[in-house]
């Protein structure tokens, strides 16, 4: 029996909607999934040590035009994310290297 792992859930609804034909129409629900993973993922890796999150949420100018270009990107950072979050992240190190992943992401809006 498979744990339900909420992180490897909104990644996977992440990399299904960003190969949408309408994915333009999707964007700002692709940006709150990613931020809220975000969230999930930088408690892990900055709560123990103090350090502030540093995510600033986007509210509303969601450019289809701007995202158009990044897509790409995102689509390789959250897959990257993704892998390394199904390999286990075991170090402090491991979980910055998936924040990292999801702020690359995120710049692409």
């Amino acid at each position: 029996m498979e744990w339900f792992d909420p992180v490897q859930r909104d990644l996977k609804r992440v990399i299904h909607l960003l190969h949408r034909p309408d994915v333009d129409q999707q964007v700002q629900k692709i940006y709150q999934l990613l931020y809220r993973t975000a969230v999930r993922i930088g408690r892990k890796t900055r709560s123990s040590t103090g350090e502030p999150l540093n995510l600033k949420r986007k509210e509303d100018d969601f450019l289809p035009v701007r995202f158009q270009l990044y897509k790409a990107h995102c689509l390789k950072a959250v897959t990257e994310a993704l892998d390394q979050w199904k390999r286990g992240p075991k170090t402090k190190e491991d979980h910055n290297q998936i924040f990292l992943c999801m702020q690359v992401a995120l710049a692409c809006f």
